[in-house]
């Protein structure tokens, strides 16, 4: 199976890559910045039209959506930021997926409810994907 991995660079996506790969699956990874262990394609979730192209140029079967900017104290002052990549760039994969007929895991945080712009945001998108479930089916 053909399965797309935004944030593959990071801990959680790594492992995640390297799960897939070594259950036969095909991992279609995907960050802002290089991975030291496995290849990824550079995309900006921010970038609608990207994740668009992106998404039909691979045809994924499944995106598996961990994209994000981390960090309690970090965020701090740069919500905007983190609103606009852990919130809005959900959507956007959240919008390509839908448009193609594919699946998304959107992988939780495990810090829902905790007051740090990390946690909100990233819940935020979430709830935002369950609501889009729930509503779609």
């Amino acid at each position: 199976m053909r399965v797309m991995v935004t944030g593959a660079s990071g801990w959680i996506g790594g492992y995640v890559f390297d799960e897939l790969t070594r259950r036969g699956h095909e991992p279609i990874g995907t960050s802002e910045r290089p991975s030291q262990s496995h290849p990824v394609a550079f995309l900006n979730v921010n970038d609608a039209g990207r994740v668009h192209s992106f998404v039909a140029e691979h045809e994924p079967e499944v995106i598996i959506h961990l994209a994000g900017k981390l960090g309690t104290h970090e965020l701090l002052g740069h919500e905007r930021t983190a609103a606009e990549t852990n919130i809005l760039g959900a959507i956007n994969i959240y919008d390509a997926a839908f448009h193609h007929r594919i699946r998304v895991v959107q992988i939780g945080t495990g810090h829902k409810g905790q007051p740090n712009t990390y946690a909100i945001t990233k819940g935020c998108a979430e709830d935002l994907g369950l609501a889009r479930a729930a509503h779609l089916g």
